[in-house]
């Protein structure tokens, strides 16, 4: 009899489990969250290496959340495949960890990468999202190898641990974290916490090592989905159980919005009486404040929309953070996998062939508005919030035109809903 597939559970349903014991969680096999009779809970790691079962400790919930704890149970099962046990590497960083006479008071990498931020990036402008997106990166790739490391201790081979499982997989994030164990490793330095050359520099070191991320980036546009499969997925999505990721990226399809400008929405930027989302210049690539028309399905979703007492962002993922990017394009990977086990070709970019990403919907947009209809490239490109013209041109235009942008966008819902047919 065929092994029956464990189902994966959300983040709504971890944070349910309560029962003493090991639950695994799916999306990773071996992936379980620990819960111990005093109702603390942590992740846990069951493989077997060499023969033997192996239990690797992920981290505390809900500070290391599903996602995360998924990502890092794949990247301990790949070292594991490549031939390392993630056992004994984490026993002999212990090993390192344990403080000496010289060592004694040596902050830590987390400790450092903390002190780093108050002094660096809080100064900056969006301070609060800037010092997020530093540390959100670091936590998930960095921290569980050098985090608890006196940071005076941080070697070469400590970097490569960190950078090796996502360096081929996810070049663009890997480059990012090495950049950033790099400032932090070189603030470090200067402020007396350690000596020596940074193990993490790239020139005349780990370029000598790794691969430029230039050469293993996949090359193009995020993938797209055309135009005329947009109907039959809004209907597909529409058929799936109702879920805050599910309506997220509706909305974001209505809207032809960015994902993090989605994904921080927030109910005080509704205007319900103008039917207009207002979208703050701290959100928007552009800098600038950005209206978005809400057409009448939109709306629908914000109505669909459960609004938890006390919480501003309408769509949250887990402990009150922002839903992750990785959330709302897991939606579109099911979808895709659920229409190619039932005979269809799935939910691809036409060109590359690849599964279609949320930030690939702007893409679909744009071509339906230039392929398809009569508006305007200029009211596509302001519905895109992208910046039009000279400096001068956008100095002198008055106008975001949105009330003819409000029109445009619900063709566009009607079409995305099959209510509304493409030319011909």
């Amino acid at each position: 009899m065929p092994r029956r597939t464990l189902k994966e559970l959300t983040a709504f349903q971890v944070d349910k489990l309560e029962k003493p014991g090991y639950h695994r969680v799916g999306g990773v096999s071996g992936l379980c969250l620990q819960v111990k009779a005093t109702g603390s809970k942590s992740w846990v790691l069951r493989m077997t290496f060499g023969g033997k079962r192996r239990d690797l400790g992920l981290g505390s919930y809900p500070s290391v959340t599903l996602s995360m704890a998924r990502e890092r149970a794949r990247m301990s099962l790949d070292r594991a495949w490549a031939g390392y046990d993630p056992v004994e590497e984490r026993r002999a960083l212990r090993e390192i960890s344990k403080p000496t006479v010289e060592s004694v008071n040596a902050k830590t990498f987390k400790q450092c990468v903390l002190e780093f931020c108050q002094d660096k990036i809080m100064h900056q402008k969006n301070a609060h999202r800037a010092r997020q997106q530093f540390e959100n990166a670091l936590e998930a790739y960095a921290f569980p190898i050098l985090g608890e490391l006196p940071v005076d201790k941080i070697e070469l081979d400590h970097i490569l641990q960190t950078l090796r499982p996502i360096w081929k997989e996810k070049p663009d994030t890997a480059s990012r974290v090495r950049s950033r164990v790099e400032r932090v490793l070189n603030w470090a330095t200067v402020s007396g916490h350690r000596a020596g050359e940074n193990p993490a520099r790239w020139r005349g070191h780990l370029d000598q090592i790794l691969a430029p991320p230039s050469k293993l980036r996949v090359q193009g546009h995020h993938p797209a989905l055309p135009v005329n499969d947009m109907p039959d997925f809004m209907g597909s999505l529409k058929k799936r159980k109702v879920s805050n990721s599910a309506l997220a990226l509706e909305f974001l399809i209505l809207t032809a919005s960015r994902s993090g400008e989605v994904r921080n929405a927030e109910w005080s930027e509704i205007d319900f009486d103008q039917k207009v989302w207002n979208v703050p210049a701290g959100r928007t690539k552009t800098g600038k404040s950005h209206r978005v028309p809400l057409s009448k399905q939109a709306l629908n979703v914000l109505a669909a929309t459960p609004r938890l007492a006390g919480a501003d962002r309408i769509w949250s993922g887990t402990s009150g953070k922002p839903m992750s990017d990785m959330t709302i394009a897991a939606i579109v990977k099911k979808m895709n996998a659920a229409e190619e086990s039932a005979g269809g070709d799935g939910w691809k970019d036409a060109q590359s062939n690849r599964v279609a990403t949320p930030h690939g919907f702007r893409s679909t947009f744009r071509d339906w508005a230039a392929e398809e209809t009569e508006w305007p490239r200029e009211m596509a490109e302001i519905a895109l919030a992208h910046n039009m013209g000279s400096a001068v041109e956008r100095a002198y235009r008055r106008t975001d035109m949105l009330e003819r942008r409000r029109a445009m966008m619900q063709d566009w819902a009607d079409f995305v809903h099959g209510t509304l047919t493409p030319a011909t």
